[in-house]
């Protein structure tokens, strides 16, 4: 009977360690279960913000790209303006060679055209760039619009 009882005994302390055992193992695993909750929600919070800032991203290029277009566009429009003004200074450099206008410094002697007037001044560079991009500036309302 005494081997029996140690038997039991023996049973019922190794159950009570199991039994221990078993409550830790749950402690642990609720404790990093929490932890892995908490790992997950981490991670996908970074995904999101992983695809909002690639969303962003791609924004910003459209933009950029739309910009250089623009800046492009805008260089051309002044490289046209700039031959336009180039273009309108050579041809009054031709008639001063012509003769049939005198130049600004031969009007303070009193020179005049072949009519007798003194000839209009010469628009500067700026003023032509203005006509050619924004003539709108230079119209009159009083004058009857070409349409």
């Amino acid at each position: 009977d005494d081997s029996k009882e140690q038997t039991e005994d023996d049973i019922n302390v190794k159950y009570e360690q199991l039994l221990t055992e078993k409550m830790e193992l749950q402690k642990m695993f609720d404790e990093n279960d929490g932890t892995v909750n908490e790992l997950t929600n981490q991670i996908i919070e970074l995904e999101n913000k992983l695809r909002e800032l690639q969303l962003e991203n791609e924004l910003l290029q459209k933009e950029i790209k739309q910009i250089t277009m623009d800046n492009t566009r805008k260089t051309n429009q002044i490289k046209s303006a700039q031959r336009v003004a180039l273009s309108m200074l050579q041809p009054n450099n031709n008639l001063n060679d012509g003769n049939l206008m005198t130049t600004p410094g031969n009007n303070i002697n009193g020179n005049k055209d072949l009519f007798g007037l003194q000839p209009a001044p010469e628009p500067d560079l700026i003023t032509s760039l203005l006509t050619y991009l924004l003539p709108f500036l230079f119209e009159e309302d009083d004058q009857p619009k070409i349409v």
